[in-house]
């Protein structure tokens, strides 16, 4: 028998693999977002809609609770 690697723990380092890509490419999105929040935040448009803009947040604040 071969001391080497065998099929199940082949398939285990691709499994670790797979989940560490995953977790790397979650991490960086998260640091992109974090990066984009904080550029908002200095410009002062940071909780406001990027998508609806101020207008739509003066209408929000008027709905009844």
């Amino acid at each position: 028998m071969s001391k080497g690697f065998g099929e199940s723990d082949f398939a285990q380092i691709q499994s670790d693999r797979a989940t560490s890509e995953s977790v790397q490419r979650l991490l960086d999105e998260n640091r992109r977002q974090a990066e984009h929040a904080s550029l908002r935040r200095e410009s002062g448009e940071y909780g406001v809609c990027e998508d609806c803009g101020p207008e739509d947040l003066a209408e929000r604040s008027q709905l009844p609770t």
